[in-house]
């Protein structure tokens, strides 16, 4: 027979910390463009992210974090990192993955990878 929980012992019960974590999926979406040399140089580069991250940030959903990084190396390479924390989609390429790939494809060479975290 199973015992009843309360709130507290309830809340340090392992199983069900296991059942929360497989209910909230974290993953992230990586689209990675390296900037062809004569499309514009760094200044105008780091505008044309800046702008990107900006036009997210209105229409972003809460579950996901946006993070833009630069190549320390090579400053033409850029990489959008879309951190997605759901309860019940499966990942996968996103709407908002696919429209900001296409939108770097334009002036880029685009690399567009999924990754799921691992517990």
């Amino acid at each position: 027979m199973k015992s009843v929980l309360t709130n507290k012992e309830r809340k340090n019960d392992p199983e069900k910390t296991v059942q929360q974590k497989e209910q909230t999926l974290q993953w992230v979406e990586i689209i990675t463009a390296r900037m062809g040399a004569q499309v514009f140089e760094f200044p105008d580069q780091e505008r044309f992210f800046a702008d990107i991250r900006a036009s997210v940030d209105v229409l972003k959903p809460k579950s996901v974090i946006i993070m833009i990084y630069r190549n320390c190396l090579v400053e033409n390479d850029w990489s959008i990192h879309l951190r997605w924390r759901t309860g019940c989609q499966t990942p996968g390429k996103t709407e908002l993955g696919i429209k900001l790939a296409n939108i770097v494809r334009s002036m880029a060479l685009v690399d567009h990878t999924v990754w799921c975290g691992v517990q």
